[in-house]
Order: structure tokens, then C-alpha cells, then sequence
């Protein structure tokens, strides 16, 4: 008997578990990049922003004094100097009522150059507001207004300025880091990969060592020994497996019950260890004689059982048993001796004996008896059998 092979656990969790890693370490890598370019923005826009608070401050500080001295072109000399920044697009000086002080922007078709803006006598700052700072975007421009103070409010200072730069910068960086994290996460995935298939690897082997030592204690259950021919356990499995099979294939089935003449006195005469070679000797014949698809099994001592299926008449089975009693019949070479045995056999066909599998082979084994009580060497059917002929 023989277990069919098949795949181990390992074969197929490993697939399931390495999809499954994947799947998630992809929804864990969408979801970090996204919380972490979200993130990064925040941060930046939040550093962004004082760094513009800072930079208006400072802006403030320095125009102060000249806002209490009226030095307007002292005034007009540092807001120059804060067009240098290339962000920078203008920058205005109101009083506290939004009447223009100075008012300078870059010019649009030299942006190196500042000019002065005179078209602008009056700005509308922020004055519903308690805050020092108020910041309004429109697209790429950001305006920022701060309180010019100086013991008072002073008065008012825009600046715009253009965040393109910053935005470029801003994407670049996000884009960096997003790309980072993915190349991060693909590397995590790759080393869990290895590991876990080095880790099944040792589980496989090890199913596979168990599966053979599996194989092993099976065919030890159901293959004798000595002959190595099919046991005893084997006999109602490879039985029902021969009724199936001429159940679909039609035709008869003999259950053959084959006991050994002579082997006794082999056994008395010339020791067990004769006797072991001469059943040897009777297993490897047998095997040699029925066909392809027959079977024959030792079912322990001088006892045999062949099924021989496909039969169509009687007749043929008939020939097949003559077949088997000439080969037993050869002398058997041993080592320092040489002896010659028979065999009788007792025969039941299925469908005619429809009885259970057990019930059949008993059938097998009175038939024999019988032949052994016509002199050996000789086969008989069953009672219960049609009438057919007897030989030997």
C-alpha cells in the first residue's frame, strides 16, 4: 500500500503568507507615506510661516525709526534692501488709518530693479483685527500686514511675497521623503521575504522527512517482510479494490487462495533459513506469472492470495492457474540443496460469490482445502460456484 504523495503545509502556506505580508506592508507604505507627506507639510507650512513672522518683525523693527524721525529716505533705503530677498515682490509703509507712507514693488519686466509705486495713496489694512499679524494668500502671492510699533502702533507694514520657491522646495522634499519611505518599506519587505522563506524551508524539510518516515511505517504495515509482496492488512483494501475495478471494467474476478505442498517437509529437513529462501524464491515466481494488473500477497506461513481480474470465462481461468502451478512446480536451487514443491489452490469468481470481501476469501480457503483432498498440486472452485471443471 502506498500513501499518495502530496503537498506539504509549508508549499502551500508559503504563497499565502508572503501575499499576505506584501499586501500589508503595501497598505502600511501607502499609509505611512501619506501620514508622513501630510506631516511634513505641516511641518514646513508651520515653519514657514515664522519664518515670515520672524522676517515681518524684523522688517518692522528696522523701519521703526525711521517712521518716528520721518527719515523717508533712510525708510525708503531699508525697504529696498528687503526687496533684495528674491521672494520678496513689494513692500508698503501706511500710517494706522491705511494712508501711504511708502510704497515700493518690483518692476515686471526687471525684477532686480525696486520702483517706487504712486498710483497707490491709500491701502485698507486689517484694522477690525486685535492681532499684530494678519496673513492672507491669494494663489502664489502671500500678503502678510504687522503692526509697526514703537511705544504706539505706527502704523502699518505689507510685504508680498511670492512662495513659489518655497512650493518647489516644499515638493521636492515631500516627494524625497515619499520616495524614501517606499524604498524603506520595499527593502522591510524584501528581508521579510528571505526570512520567511528560509523559515519554511526548515519547516518543509522537516514535513518532508516526516512525510517519508510516514511512507516508510506504511509499507512496513502492509508489506511482508520476507517476500516483500503485500501483507495480510493489504488483502481487503487490494480486494475492494479488484471488486471496483471489474465493476466497471466487467468480466469475473478470482479470489485465489494458494497453499504451498511439500514446504513442510523443506522446513523439517532442511531448517527455516531454507524455508525463508524457498518462499523468496515462490513470491518472485508468483509475480512473475500473473499479469499487469493481477495482485498477489503473502498472508503469512505457506499462504498465498492471487486476484486475477479481466477474466472473461472460466475457461481462461483455468489457464491462468495452470500457468501458476507449472511455475511453482520448477525445482528451487538453494545453496546446498535442491527441492521441489507444489501447490494447491482454491478458487471462488466474483460476481458469482457476491458475498463480502472477508466471506470470499473464506470461500477461497475451503476451496482449497478441498484440492488438497483431491492430491494436491490441483485447483478447485467453490461449492457455491456454478459447476465448473477441477484440474490440477
Amino acid at each position: 500500500m502506498r500513501i499518495e504523495r502530496r503537498r506539504s503545509a509549508s508549499q502551500i502556506a508559503l504563497p499565502k503568507v508572503i501575499y499576505s505580508i506584501a499586501g500589508l506592508v503595501l497598505i502600511l507604505m501607502i499609509l505611512t507615506s501619506v501620514w508622513t507627506y501630510y506631516s511634513i507639510n505641516n511641518l514646513l507650512r508651520v515653519t514657514q510661516d515664522r519664518r515670515e513672522h520672524a522676517l515681518i518683525k524684523g522688517i518692522a523693527v528696522a523701519v521703526s525709526d525711521p517712521i518716528v524721525t520721518r527719515d523717508y529716505t533712510e525708510l525708503e533705503s531699508r525697504l529696498v534692501d528687503t526687496l533684495a530677498n528674491e521672494n520678496m515682490l513689494a513692500v508698503a509703509i501706511t500710517d494706522s488709518k491705511g494712508n501711504v507712507i511708502l510704497n515700493l514693488a518690483k518692476s515686471k519686466t526687471n525684477p532686480g530693479e525696486s520702483n517706487l509705486v504712486f498710483d497707490q495713496t491709500f491701502i485698507n489694512p486689517p484694522l477690525n483685527t486685535s492681532s499684530d499679524l494678519v496673513k492672507t494668500q491669494d494663489g502664489g502671492v502671500v500678503t502678510l500686514w504687522y503692526k509697526v510699533r514703537a511705544g504706539v502702533v505706527l502704523g502699518w507694514l505689507r510685504i508680498e511675497m511670492s512662495t513659489q520657491t518655497e512650493d518647489q522646495i516644499l515638493n521636492t522634499l515631500q516627494r524625497n521623503i515619499t520616495l524614501s519611505v517606499a524604498l524603506v518599506f520595499l527593502a522591510l519587505i524584501s528581508i521579510i521575504i528571505v526570512i520567511m522563506r528560509r523559515f519554511f524551508r526548515v519547516i518543509e524539510a522537516g514535513e518532508n522527512a516526516l512525510i517519508e518516515s510516514n511512507d516508510l511505517l506504511a509499507n512496513a504495515a502492509y508489506i511482508d517482510e520476507l517476500t516483500k509482496l503485500p501483507n495480510r492488512s493489504a488483502l481487503i483494501p487490494l480486494l475492494e479494490q479488484a471488486i471496483s475495478s471489474c465493476h466497471q471494467q466487467g468480466g469475473l474476478l478470482a479470489v485465489c487462495f494458494l497453499d504451498l505442498d511439500g514446504f513442510k517437509l523443506v522446513n523439517d529437513r532442511l531448517g527455516h533459513t531454507a524455508g525463508d529462501e524457498v518462499l523468496i524464491e515462490v513470491a518472485q515466481r508468483l509475480r512473475a506469472t500473473i499479469r499487469g494488473d493481477d495482485a498477489v500477497m503473502r498472508l503469512g506461513g505457506d499462504e498465498f492470495v492471487l486476484l486475477l481480474g479481466g477474466i472473461q470465462t472460466q475457461q481462461e481461468s483455468h489457464y491462468l492457474l495452470r500457468r501458476v502451478l507449472t511455475a511453482l512446480q520448477k525445482p528451487i536451487r538453494l545453496p546446498h540443496d535442491k527441492v521441489t514443491i507444489g501447490a494447491s489452490i482454491g478458487v471462488t469468481l466474483y460476481p458469482f460469490d457476491n458475498s463480502s470481501p472477508a466471506e470470499m476469501v473464506e470461500h477461497a480457503d475451503e476451496a482449497m482445502y478441498e484440492a488438497k483432498k483431491q492430491g494436491k498440486n490441483s485447483w478447485h472452485f467453490h461449492k457455491n460456484m456454478p459447476p465448473v471443471e477441477n484440474k490440477s
